[in-house]
């Protein structure tokens, strides 16, 4: 195991894993002079600029499941993929978990973004699109070349939403696909 890295000052700190049996960082967000980092099936750690573990989050404190898949934030919000749904953690630490029980298309997050205030979750079935506290789900049938979501990128054109049969642009409710048939790509699966 070859610990996870951040540059400190005039060098880098090793960024330990929560146990010495996890072995796989997920996915890593910067926040301020700090970093959080998510594991498989070790929940989230926030180090310090020092390398320094100051917080873990689990299911103990909320989490919807131990395997980080992905990490955003709006304005103060921490939004956190798991393999078992969606967490948005406000600045005080509350916990809102979003699942297949109230709205998600599937419970498993690829990826996320924030374009324009709006929370964008991938999953194998669909893109969240959280509004404040209301979901609303992309599929094939409303515009996206495959529901199975791999990447999400904010840009000066919209959200840009790759998947497994091409990408799209995403801009409010309308989608622009862009796929191998329409547009000659010469490959499907964006990532």
């Amino acid at each position: 195991l070859t610990p996870l890295g951040a540059l400190a000052g005039p060098g880098w700190v090793r960024l330990e894993p929560p146990a010495p049996d996890l072995k796989r960082a997920l996915c890593a967000l910067i926040d301020g002079d700090d970093v959080w980092v998510g594991y498989e099936g070790g929940g989230l750690i926030l180090h310090d600029e020092w390398g320094q573990a100051k917080r873990r989050l689990t299911t103990a404190q909320g989490l919807p499941g131990m395997t980080v898949t992905a990490l955003a934030r709006r304005d103060t919000d921490l939004l956190v993929g798991t393999s078992d749904g969606l967490a948005r953690r406000d600045e005080d630490g509350a916990m809102t978990v979003y699942t297949t029980d109230n709205g998600l298309p599937d419970n498993g997050i690829t990826c996320l973004a924030v374009h324009d205030g709006t929370v964008f979750a991938g999953t194998m079935k669909g893109l969240a699109m959280l509004r404040g506290d209301s979901l609303d789900v992309l599929t094939e049938e409303r515009g996206l070349p495959a529901a199975h979501v791999t990447a999400l990128c904010s840009s000066p054109l919209g959200l840009l939403a790759g998947t497994t049969k091409g990408w799209a642009i995403i801009r409010g409710d309308s989608v622009e696909p862009h796929t191998t048939e329409r547009d000659g790509l010469a490959f499907e699966w964006i990532s």
